[in-house]
């Protein structure tokens, strides 16, 4: 799918540092029931409890290890969710299962994890939580090996959209090379230009 559709997601993202009162779907802001829903855990994210959550892993652990690697209709993970409607909480407790079981490689909506997570940073009322989940990915030696080569689908490398939300942390972490600086998106933009065009100070 195209990129743009992912940046209108992103866009209409809405902070969640409370638990979203539900449409009628579940009880109590979730419940058990609703592990037989398609795509619950997805659902679960986003309402943004963290209690439900848990409960639905004593309830199915070998189920709830599947559903955290299930992608939905747009082709995101439950992660790519929590990404998308953050809440600490919630965040937390899904790194507590490790990178292996979280599905990081997956791309949702042709955007690679590291790319939503570092877009999301550019709202302020996200970055606070975000930038702590963004450090513990750049640990991830086995998933960075592959996430420093990805792009997004108009050609944007991790360094790109660093700059375009002013997170140094990649480049102190990683220490790009010149080449890796140099490469050029679809509109033959470079990092540079990128932190030039949104005033980054890299």
């Amino acid at each position: 799918m195209a990129d743009g559709n992912l940046q209108h997601d992103v866009a209409n993202a809405e902070p969640a540092t409370e638990t979203r009162e539900s449409d009628g779907e579940y009880e109590d802001g979730g419940s058990a029931t609703s592990m037989y829903a398609e795509f619950w855990m997805h659902d679960l994210v986003e309402l943004g409890n963290v209690d439900v959550l848990k409960a639905a892993l004593d309830e199915d652990e070998e189920g709830f290890l599947v559903s955290l690697k299930e992608v939905d209709d747009m082709g995101c993970t439950p992660l790519h969710t929590a990404v998308m409607h953050p809440v600490e909480s919630v965040l937390s407790f899904l790194f507590t299962f490790g990178p292996e079981a979280l599905g990081l490689e997956t791309a949702c909506n042709g955007t690679p994890l590291i790319h939503l997570v570092l877009r999301m940073c550019t709202f302020a009322e996200h970055r606070a939580v975000l930038l702590p989940i963004l450090r513990v990915l750049l640990t991830y030696d086995t998933f960075m090996a592959t996430a420093i080569h990805g792009k997004d689908d108009v050609g944007n490398t991790i360094f790109h959209v660093a700059a375009m939300a002013n997170v140094l942390d990649v480049f102190v972490q990683l220490e790009p090379s010149v080449a890796a600086l140099e490469v050029r998106n679809r509109v033959s933009e470079r990092p540079l230009h990128i932190a030039i065009k949104f005033r980054s100070s890299h």
